[in-house]
């Protein structure tokens, strides 16, 4: 591997790093904006309901079923 590889290799790193942290906030606020839209719900069920929604969506599959499986009741 050739040092211009490498560089390369650790410049594309630090890119999708620097993303991540920087599009946190944004995932944040949608996030509770969509809590805010559950909370003005009426019925306890639909509340659940779209609170379960926001969960699922807000972690992948994978993630949400490894972190299920490691807290089990």
């Amino acid at each position: 591997m050739s040092v211009v590889s490498t560089f390369l290799r650790v410049h594309r790193l630090s890119l999708q790093q620097l993303n991540r942290y920087f599009n946190q906030p944004v995932i944040n606020n949608h996030i509770l904006m969509a809590q805010r839209l559950a909370d003005a719900c009426g019925e306890n069920s639909v509340q659940e309901r779209a609170y379960e929604r926001i969960i699922e969506s807000s972690y992948p599959k994978s993630d949400f079923r490894s972190c299920s499986q490691q807290f089990t009741c």
